[in-house]
Parts: structure tokens; C-alpha cells; sequence
């Protein structure tokens, strides 16, 4: 009987939220035994983060790498720690097995530091019971100079040589329960067989063990001939234990199938709430940023010719203050504006509380009334120069230029009155133009 010790070592860069959940059993894969599942030993990391890839990072921000990180780096190292069935069956059958995740866990504290583990489970539920445990690869050496370092390099620390030492180290303190040094894995044939290997496997067992079933085909017993009663029990016996394997598989796949449709329903469920949560989120972003509102804000603020800038200050800040020029589209023209604020209010603009047209007839009233006076001024101003000038005169105002009109009316105007002219011969009455008798 074979009883050698079992460590495979794989590199982990990403989430691996699949791994995480079957190694804690936040899931329960089809092929585990929940009648053991009280034997687990599953230790608590959330303190670290809910995936290995957080963990990981927790762990390098805490210790003394200096170096960043690369982007392919890898992150951690999932580590899975067994042995031969037949001897780890019997150390769970006589009570043994946590002295021998005990001995696991100090094993690999030693090996890699208790700081860097992130990850420590055993499982008792599967064919044989073995270790997940996943570590930071943080290696410990000198620089050039002497100096002590640590550097993240999983590379290094399992390289060819520190495997060999890795299971050399293990099966020596695996001896107390008589596991020993096994072959290369490279060269034997022992791996240890994954969910997916153990899903993808069952169709083709079962349909060995049928295929030796068929071809147990019961003797002939025409007549009673005492030396065919031992074969003839001996290939019952073996049709009964293949009967009972087929139907063990059957079993095992029936349970795969069920687990399936469960995970399933678990996806619909889980993308149903999300597309729940997608349209939560989709209707705040509506109510807080009203996209298609703004869109419209914004073509009603271009069409009044308010620039660009000012457009976006004000779906940004929701308020603006603004002076200068304006185009009314109610009036045709471009109107100059004074301290208007505009407003967005329940996804619609306002300006001086009101609507773009009140605003806008409000200060083309106001320049219309501002234009009246002056022309009223002007024409004022118009008549005031134009005092005294005969009407027949003020006809030839439009066909001469104004130096000429000038001129002309410079001996017209009759504002000063002119003393009438004295005739020479005649001569001041005496007396009577004196008021003298």
C-alpha cells in the first residue's frame, strides 16, 4: 500500500473568486460529503479582504517590499497539501486528523511565515482529506550590499530545486504518520483530481463500470455441476459491487445535475438582481444628473446664443448670473441684457424667475422705451434749432447739406426782432405825435 505525501503548487494573479468559494465552502461542490462537512477546518481572512487578490495586496502593503509591484506579478501561490487515500482515510477513521492539520499548519508557518498566509482550509468532505492553504511568495534575502530585503518572487521561491527541498521538508515531517517521499510529479502519475475533473470524469465512469457489467455474464447452469457454485458466487459478488458503483456514480451525477439547475437559478436570481440594481442606479442618475432634461436646457441656452462657457457653468451650478448680449427668438434680434439670472428648476430654465419670452419682452420693452426718449429728445432738440425759420424755408432743408443749410438759415431766423426801418423824409410830427396839444 502506497503512503507517500501529496503538495501541488499553483500561481494565482486575479480575484479567483471560484477558488476562494470552494476552498471556505461559501459554495458546496456536488462531490463533497456533507456528513463529514463538521471535520472542516476553514480559518477567517476577511480581516485581510474578500478575495485572495485584496488579501495578497494587504499583506505586500504591510511588509518590507520596497519594489512595485508589476501588473503580472504574481500575486499569490494556492498551495494544496495531502497524501495516499488509504493512509489519510485511516488517520480521519482513528480520530487523528486534526493533529494532522495541526502538524500541516505549523509545517507551513514555518515553511512561508504565518504573516503571509491568506488563505487555510481542510477538507474532510472529499475522497481524501488534504490542505488548501494559498501564501504571499514574499522571499527573504540580502542585496548586493548585504543589506536584509524581501521581494515578491514566486519564482524563486518555487523554483526546481526549492520544490524538491518543499517535499523532501514535508514528507519528513509528515513521517509520524507514515507518509513518506514520493516520486517526481513529473515523472508518476498522482495528481490530485480537481471539481471540474471529478464533473467532467463522471459520464465516462459510469459508463466503465457498465461495460464491465455487461461483460460479467452469469454461467450457464443447465445442470447441477458443484464446481460452477464458486465461480457462479464469485460473479454475483462482482455484479453486485459494480451494480453498486454504477449506481454510487449515477448518484454522484444526479447530484451534479441538481447542483447545476441550482446554480442556475442562483445565476438568474443574482443577474435578475443585478439588473434590478442596474436600473436603481440608471433611475438616480436620472433623477440626480437629468440627462436628456439638460441636453434640451442646453439646445433652448445655444438658441439664444448664450456662449459656451456660460452654459456649462450653469448646468453645472444649476444658477447663473449673466450680462451682455442675448438673441431673442420671439423677437428676431439681439437684445443687450442686464444681471439676468438664470435658474434650473425641476429640470427647466428660468430667467428672473420667469420664462425666456418674459425676460426677453421685459428688456426690449425697456429699450423701446429708451428709444422713444431719444427720439423725442432728438426731436426737440430738432424743433429748438428750427425756431423762426419760415415753413416755406424748411422745405429746402432736405436738398442742401447741412454746412449750406446753416448758412442759408443764418440770416433767416427771426428770434431777435428787428427795429423797423426809419424813412428819411419824413419828418416827426410836433404836438399831436408828443402827445402835445
Amino acid at each position: 500500500m502506497s503512503q507517500f505525501v501529496a503538495i501541488n503548487v499553483s500561481k494565482g494573479k486575479g480575484a479567483s473568486s471560484g477558488l476562494t468559494a470552494h476552498n471556505e465552502r461559501t459554495t458546496t461542490p456536488p462531490n463533497a460529503n456533507q456528513s463529514l462537512s463538521h471535520l472542516n477546518v476553514i480559518d477567517d481572512f476577511s480581516h485581510l479582504g474578500s478575495t485572495l487578490e485584496e488579501r495578497a495586496l494587504n499583506v505586500i502593503g504591510k511588509s518590507a517590499i520596497t519594489r512595485k509591484v508589476q501588473s503580472d506579478a504574481v500575486l499569490y501561490s494556492p498551495l494544496l497539501f495531502s497524501g495516499s487515500h488509504e493512509t489519510l482515510t485511516k488517520i480521519m477513521e482513528e480520530g487523528r486528523l486534526n493533529e494532522w492539520e495541526e502538524m500541516n499548519r505549523n509545517f507551513i508557518e514555518n515553511k512561508f511565515g504565518k504573516e503571509n498566509i491568506i488563505s487555510f482550509a481542510l477538507h474532510a468532505d472529499e475522497a481524501t482529506p488534504h490542505i488548501h492553504c494559498s501564501i504571499v511568495p514574499i522571499v527573504r534575502d540580502q542585496d548586493k550590499k548585504g543589506n536584509a530585503r524581501e521581494r515578491l518572487s514566486a519564482r524563486d521561491l518555487f523554483s526546481p530545486d526549492a520544490l524538491k527541498r518543499l517535499h523532501d521538508e514535508y514528507a519528513e515531517a509528515m513521517k509520524v504518520f507514515g507518509l513518506s517521499r514520493g516520486q517526481d510529479t513529473s515523472k508518476s502519475k498522482v495528481h490530485h483530481q480537481t471539481t471540474a475533473q471529478y464533473y467532467r470524469d463522471l459520464p465516462e465512469k459510469i459508463a466503465e463500470k457498465q461495460k464491465e457489467l455487461d461483460e460479467l455474464k452469469p454461467s450457464p447452469v443447465g445442470a447441477v455441476v458443484g464446481f460452477l457454485t464458486s465461480p457462479l458466487e464469485k460473479n454475483a459478488r462482482e455484479n453486485k459491487t459494480l451494480k453498486g458503483e454504477i449506481d454510487d456514480l449515477k448518484a454522484d451525477l444526479l447530484k451534479t445535475k441538481q447542483s447545476n439547475e441550482l446554480i442556475k437559478k442562483d445565476a438568474q436570481i443574482n443577474v435578475k438582481m443585478a439588473l434590478e440594481r442596474i436600473q436603481e442606479h440608471e433611475a438616480k442618475l436620472s433623477r440626480w444628473f437629468p440627462i436628456e432634461e439638460m441636453r434640451k436646457i442646453e439646445k433652448e441656452c445655444k438658441g439664444i446664443k448664450l456662449p459656451e462657457t456660460q452654459i456649462d457653468s450653469l448646468i453645472r451650478d444649476r444658477s447663473l448670473s449673466y450680462s451682455g448680449a442675448l438673441f431673442s427668438p420671439g423677437h428676431k434680434r439681439e437684445v443687450e441684457v442686464s444681471q439676468v439670472r438664470f435658474e434650473i428648476k425641476e429640470n427647466k430654465l428660468f430667467a428672473n424667475g420667469g420664462t425666456l419670452a418674459k425676460m426677453f419682452d421685459w428688456f426690449v420693452g425697456l429699450f423701446n422705451q429708451k428709444e422713444a426718449k431719444k427720439l423725442e429728445e432728438q426731436r426737440q432738440a430738432e424743433e429748438k434749432a428750427n425756431k423762426g425759420i419760415l415753413p416755406e424755408a424748411l422745405k429746402m432743408k432736405s436738398q442742401l447739406t447741412p454746412e449750406e443749410w446753416a448758412k442759408f438759415t443764418e440770416h433767416l431766423r427771426t428770434d431777435t426782432p428787428q427795429e423797423p426801418r426809419k424813412n428819411p423824409t419824413q419828418e416827426p410830427r410836433k404836438g399831436r405825435d408828443f402827445g402835445i396839444d
